[in-house]
């Protein structure tokens, strides 16, 4: 029958068979494209999944999900990508970034704003790197760069102590000049301007030295600066318009006994203190008298509030205190006003 020529039932039947080849092998080939197809080590999806996100600061894009592995291309600040996967842990996040060409890797989740939905996402495994050599990079451009704008700013430099008030130097650490009036304020109390120049700018790596002449430092202790404008401007930094410190007087204070005497109506005890200081004092004080024997037995109290000018005196009377001379007494002027210079004239008598 192989010498026979073929009939035109046979050719068909031949026709039929090939046919019918041809199309379960293009069905075998789709349903390959369609479940293996986009199969390239990543058990998440092929297309990018999640809302859109971008770096946040400049980062290389890596092969796996560890800084060891080789770098896939360099992410400038702001770059969008889209989210596909993530690790185990979630401290890296497989993503995509639009070409040409089109590349994907790995970054740290914390360089994404905002950040992805870590329960949202598909646990994925490394890719194969890309053609070529596994440590080639491809910078891909911020698409839509930011730019920071050029700002004044102020900053504490020191603060110290000049005949006993403060001054406070401030420096413009930003690039451009600062136009308003500056202003001081201590241990949150109202904002003052210093003796300057109205009008004038503080230029950058300037510095303007603030004497606060009504603020007066009686002792060491540790107080508030804040560092402002009027009106208030935009600044570069504003954390370093504040500062704590401790500042002491340079210049020596001093209160004391200037006299005691039974000089009043009932010949009652008088007892002058006076302000030694170059700056006026504010504070209480404690004047203690005792019976001068060796019991030192105590015969009266009194605290009197201190607003003295330089060279000032004030009375402080015991009524209760009569009946004695001065040498049968002994009185003692404490004050934690001041840093006292001078405590030789804090007895009396002496």
């Amino acid at each position: 029958m192989g010498d026979q020529p073929l009939t035109s039932r046979t050719a068909f039947l031949w026709t039929g068979a090939i046919a019918l080849v041809v199309v379960v092998a293009t069905v075998t080939a789709f349903v390959i494209v369609l479940f293996f197809g986009n199969d390239q080590g990543a058990s998440g999806p092929a297309e990018a999944t999640g809302t859109p996100t971008s770096v946040t600061t400049a980062v290389q894009l890596r092969s796996g999900p560890a800084g060891d592995t080789a770098i896939n291309g360099n992410l400038l600040a702001g770059t969008p990508v889209r989210v596909i996967g993530r690790d185990d842990d979630g401290d890296w996040i497989f993503v995509e970034v639009a070409g040409p060409p089109t590349i994907r890797g790995w970054v740290q989740a914390a360089s994404l704003a905002p950040p992805p939905d870590l329960a949202a996402l598909t646990i994925s495994t490394p890719e194969p790197p890309l053609a070529g050599s596994p440590s080639a990079t491809v910078t891909v451009p911020n698409v839509a760069p930011t730019f920071t704008p050029d700002l004044p700013d102020l900053a504490i430099q020191s603060v110290f102590s000049r005949d006993n008030r403060v001054v406070v130097v401030v420096t413009n650490v930003g690039v451009v000049d600062v136009l308003a009036e500056i202003t001081v304020a201590i241990d949150g109390g109202s904002p003052r301007t210093g003796d300057v120049k109205p009008g004038e700018p503080l230029r950058p790596d300037d510095q303007l030295e603030i004497v606060l002449d009504d603020e007066y430092v009686q002792r060491r202790a540790l107080i508030g600066i804040e560092v402002s404008t009027e009106p208030l401007i935009e600044e570069t930094d504003v954390d370093n318009n504040s500062l704590e410190t401790v500042i002491s007087p340079d210049v020596p204070n001093d209160l004391g006994i200037e006299s005691a005497a039974f000089d009043g109506p009932e010949t009652a005890l008088r007892v002058v203190i006076s302000n030694n200081s170059t700056i006026p004092v504010t504070g209480s004080a404690t004047l203690t008298v005792r019976e001068n024997t060796e019991e030192r037995t105590r015969l009266g109290v009194a605290q009197p509030l201190l607003e003295l000018a330089p060279g000032e005196t004030v009375s402080v009377e015991f009524p209760d205190i009569v009946d004695f001379t001065i040498d049968e007494i002994a009185i003692r002027l404490s004050s934690d006003a001041v840093n006292d210079a001078d405590l030789t004239n804090n007895g009396f008598p002496r």
